[in-house]
């Protein structure tokens, strides 16, 4: 048996290339003292990453240290004493993958708190990363999963930073800079964010009568969405290459939403490259909700805000890296 761990399990999840396609709920299982992919052929285990478009070296689980044996395909991690019970997920024949609310857990002590925020609501998300884009998906798992799979980890290492950080993840993000605009809005200004916890990605608006006659639809989704106070944020990445058409499409949108009362922020592509123009954004989405955030305690979070700018809007890692 073969027991694959983060960080290409992690991948497997993420960037949803390979073939071995899953749709949850999935069949969990033990980790089985003893039964690790050591005696075979380590020339199968390249075979096994072609087939499930992993990169090698495999990151594999050995139940002990005797059991290591890193070699150019693969390399072993120990399993973790206090990892919880069906923590890997059968994807074939005597093939088992750790689960993503494992993989949470385990990049939490690599990631650094908004990146790991990212990583949650990437993993949340109806999105897989892929080369040069990104492809539609269910979610491979959710907050209340992780929640769920974090208190039954005590004694793990990164359990209180993944904790910290299921404070600020949600469900059902749409894209990877929706995931990045997520994480900043609703870090706590003491990490690094501007502390606006209560917006719904995805959010769904059911448009009136009277909005309907602008648009063709009964009801609209909005990037995020503050229903209680009518405010909304849209992520606009057409913005200098924009059909006729979708501009047509995009005001129709933006007259049914204002005719049932809704206020839309639209952050541009261009907006998300200057790190003064993000803060004076998010500052303007504040004012719209009616919070009020003091000039002398937004000034003294500016190096810890702009570190956090840094590492969501302008860093080119890929999101299963730390």
């Amino acid at each position: 048996m073969i027991y694959i761990s983060y960080p290409s399990a992690l991948r497997f999840w993420l960037d949803g290339n390979g073939r071995r396609r899953l749709t949850p709920p999935f069949k969990k299982v033990k980790m089985c003292s003893g039964n690790v992919f050591t005696r075979e052929p380590f020339e199968d285990l390249k075979f096994i990453a072609e087939d499930l478009n992993l990169p090698v070296p495999l990151s594999l689980m050995a139940p002990s240290q005797e059991q290591r044996s890193n070699n150019r395909y693969c390399t072993y991690v120990t399993k973790p004493v206090a990892m919880p019970e069906h923590s890997f997920i059968e994807i074939s024949r005597g093939v088992y993958m750790a689960c993503p609310e494992l993989c949470f857990l385990s990049a939490a002590r690599d990631y650094s708190l908004c990146r790991l925020v990212e990583l949650g609501m990437c993993l949340c998300g109806t999105y897989a990363v892929i080369e040069g884009g990104q492809k539609e998906r269910i979610p491979v798992t959710s907050v209340s999963r992780l929640k769920s799979y974090i208190d039954r980890a005590q004694g793990c290492t990164g359990v209180k930073q993944a904790r910290t950080a299921l404070k600020f993840v949600k469900d059902n993000s749409n894209s990877p800079m929706e995931s990045k605009i997520n994480a900043f809005a609703a870090l706590s200004m003491c990490h690094g964010g501007m502390g606006i916890n209560d917006g719904v990605p995805n959010g769904v608006v059911k448009l009136s009568a009277k909005a309907r006659e602008h648009h063709s639809t009964d009801e609209l989704r909005v990037d995020i969405l503050w229903r209680s106070k009518k405010v909304g944020l849209e992520y606009d990445s057409t913005q200098y290459h924009t059909t006729g058409a979708q501009l047509g499409k995009d005001n129709s949108r933006k007259t049914a939403l204002n005719q049932d009362g809704y206020k839309i922020l639209t952050v541009t592509a261009e907006d998300l490259r200057w790190t003064n123009r993000i803060e004076s954004k998010f500052l303007q989405l504040a004012q719209m909700l009616g919070y009020r955030r003091r000039k002398d305690t937004f000034d003294n979070n500016q190096v810890v805000r702009r570190r956090v700018i840094g590492e969501i809007f302008m860093n080119d890692k890929p999101i299963w890296e730390p």
